[in-house]
This record gives C-alpha cells, sequence and structure tokens, in this order.
C-alpha cells in the first residue's frame, strides 16, 4: 500500500518488518493442497522450523487460498493420513504457534492486504 516498499524477507509470503522496522506480523500464504505436504511429508521439519521463527511476532496468520473443504478434498491419494489428522493438525498450529488459519478461498489476496492495512492501522495508534 501506500509508502510501502518491497524488501526480501527472511520467511513469509508478507509483513510489514521494512515499512515499520518491527516483528509485527508474519503472514504465509498456503494454496489447499499444499497444506498436506506441508505437514504430513519430509517437509514438516523445515515447515515446523518456520512456524517456531514466527514466535517472534505479535500477529500470525495463515492464509489459505480455499475453504477446509478444498483442503480435505485436495489430499494426495498416496498420502496415508486422514482427513481427521488434517483437522487435528490445523488445530495443534493454532495452538501451539499462535498462528491463526484464515480460509480465504479465492479471496486470499484481498484477506492479505485487510490483514495488513489493519494490522498496520493498530500499530499507528500506539506512535
Amino acid at each position: 500500500f501506500s509508502g510501502s516498499e518491497v524488501c526480501k524477507l527472511e520467511f513469509g509470503d508478507y509483513n510489514l518488518d521494512c515499512f515499520i522496522g518491527t516483528n509485527l506480523l508474519f503472514l504465509e500464504r498456503k494454496k489447499a493442497g499444499e497444506l498436506w505436504m506441508n505437514f504430513f511429508s519430509n517437509d514438516w521439519k523445515r515447515f515446523e522450523s518456520l512456524l517456531t521463527k514466527t514466535a517472534r511476532f505479535k500477529y500470525k496468520f495463515i492464509i489459505v487460498e480455499g475453504n477446509l473443504a478444498d483442503v480435505l478434498c485436495s489430499k494426495p491419494k498416496l498420502l496415508g493420513v486422514s482427513h481427521e489428522a488434517m483437522i487435528s493438525k490445523l488445530v495443534q498450529i493454532m495452538l501451539k504457534f499462535g498462528v491463526i488459519i484464515v480460509f480465504a478461498q479465492k479471496r486470499a489476496k484481498q484477506v492479505g492486504l485487510s490483514i495488513l492495512k489493519n494490522v498496520y492501522r493498530e500499530f499507528s495508534k500506539n506512535l
């Protein structure tokens, strides 16, 4: 948005660090099908490490490009994991890491921008 700049992020897809220089917001955007591989493959250790690094952020979000049904329907056929395991993993991530998971369907970009603007507005009130 106005006055913002693009910079390389250590991790995550969007944050406000370049703009306001603080650990205020971590925002990761995921396609519905990506979650299965992030949560239930060899990629879990890397993704868990990323989530652990988010501890320094006040606000943490994962925006899913789809709804819960899209996530459950996108399960790879060869992955021997139940839908219940996916739902459980989503809840565990919210509880353990304090990450808010938003199912944005086809409005992930708009939801992400709204989160950025609202977090910035809250931050600006305290200046």
